[in-house]
């Protein structure tokens, strides 16, 4: 019977240092702080509309800490491609931090054409999309009439144009009321659809590699599993990194230095963020550090040594499991 665990490897971006500086300070940070949800962009082409025109393109944000379905027979080739060092995670502790799998949605053609079935994920998260924006519609109307009175009158625009008409607040409060009837608050309805976008993820590495199967399904072939920002229930407590970790951590790896358009979530405007402003720190989980979940770490046995002394500095007791990473393990 195989034994599946879940694996976090990094780090990625240090698999040509002869040191191991990176990994440890990443370490450390884990132990110490809590789990990084790191943003990424997840951008798709403009919707083709009737008459050859095409719709906006639109991104998600998407932040999370991801880990990876595997046998320990598994790490090896995986570690050689997404980091030396891994921590394990147990099922059950997995799930209990809230890891979920990954949505994977087949691209589009490689032309960007939409050609019916080809396209249908695409256009699920185009219909998702406008369902987050019907709720969040529905939820500023809701808050612009708690403080008016029923014979007031609402005016209501799409935003552009000149359009004058109006509606009584009276009117507008029923229909609130039968839309919302036996259901969650518009607001957390339109958060729920928020959170969904972080699951979803291409199954293909690029539509264009249609020659190749194994390219073809590449991130599908990943098996990720997620934990992820934005989300009230349970006992989570989750925050925003300070200035000094943002400097520190832009100074560690530029790739936390590039640059993120990003909504603003007091204004909706979008603005422009490095990627480490639009971090976020895992701290506690039913009152318990993201530390105490972790079963074991697997790392070279170079490595063994200063991850040992890390561990006692820290006064953390975790096992240590050598392995070596290899690309053709499997």
């Amino acid at each position: 019977m195989l034994e599946y665990a879940f694996f976090h490897n990094f780090s990625r971006r240090a698999l040509t240092n002869n040191t191991f500086e990176h990994e440890l300070s990443v370490l450390e940070s884990i132990l110490r702080a809590g789990l990084l949800l790191v943003p990424e962009a997840l951008v798709l082409a403009g919707e083709p509309l009737v008459e050859g025109r095409k719709g906006n393109p639109i991104q998600f944000i998407q932040r999370r800490f991801s880990m990876t379905l595997l046998t320990p027979s598994e790490l090896p080739a995986h570690g050689a491609r997404f980091g030396r060092f891994a921590i394990e995670y147990d099922l059950a502790s997995g799930r209990q931090l809230g890891a979920i799998p990954v949505i994977y949605l087949p691209q589009p053609s490689a032309t960007g054409e939409y050609q019916t079935l080809d396209a249908i994920s695409a256009t699920l998260l185009y219909r998702l999309r406008e369902v987050f924006f019907l709720l969040t519609d529905l939820s500023t109307l809701e808050r612009s009439i708690e403080v008016t009175d029923e014979t007031d009158q609402i005016r209501l625009s799409p935003g552009t144009g000149g359009d004058a008409r109006t509606v009584d607040v009276a009117s507008l409060r029923k229909v609130l009321e039968m839309l919302g009837s036996d259901k969650q608050s518009f607001v957390d309805l339109a958060a729920a659809c928020q959170v969904i976008f972080h699951l979803f993820y291409p199954t293909d590495k690029r539509r264009s590699d249609l020659d190749s199967m194994l390219l073809n399904v590449f991130y599908y072939q990943q098996r990720e599993w997620r934990i992820f920002s934005d989300i009230l229930v349970g006992q989570r407590q989750e925050r925003m990194l300070n200035s000094e970790e943002i400097k520190k951590l832009c100074a560690h790896d530029n790739f936390f230095s590039e640059l993120i358009e990003a909504t603003d979530p007091q204004t909706n405007a979008l603005v422009i963020r490095r990627r480490a402003e639009l971090c976020r720190v895992l701290e506690r989980v039913d009152g318990r550090h993201p530390s105490t979940f972790i079963k074991r770490i697997w790392l070279p046995s170079e490595a063994k040594s200063p991850v040992t002394k890390l561990l006692q500095r820290i006064g953390c007791s975790i096992e240590l499991t050598a392995y070596k990473p290899d690309p053709l393990s499997n």
